[in-house]
């Protein structure tokens, strides 16, 4: 008996510890300075240089450039920023795009068929 009550205080201790820990997590994104921070797309001074997530967020950019003022891709920019996605609509076409191509290679690799990979 006396082992069951430890072990259910142990769980209750547990469970009260990852509660504040995600409270404490769920604080932190609610709090506007650390939402700034996550979207500031600057360099680190003094680091070794910039991480890989923000080198392909460059990528994105470059190759949505081209497609960045039409008019479809600016009302998909819109639904984005509305949606609170941190890519523009020209950046989430072209990773789509890429997306397709991948995909595509993987099954026509896995099928030797183009008709099956399309």
């Amino acid at each position: 008996m006396l082992l069951f009550i430890s072990a259910l205080c142990a769980l209750a201790f547990f469970l009260g510890a990852v509660a504040l820990l995600v409270y404490g997590r769920h604080l932190r994104r609610r709090n506007l300075i650390y939402r700034l921070r996550y979207y500031q797309l600057e360099e680190v001074s003094g680091g070794g240089g910039v991480p890989l997530l923000q080198q392909l967020r460059g990528m994105l950019t470059r190759l949505a450039r081209p497609i960045a003022e039409r008019g479809p891709v600016q009302a998909l920019d819109l639904r984005m920023r509305q949606a609170n996605i941190p890519l523009l609509g020209g950046e989430f076409l072209v990773l789509l795009a890429g997306v397709f191509l991948a995909l595509t290679l993987l099954l026509y690799l896995l099928a030797l068929d183009s008709a099956m990979a399309l």
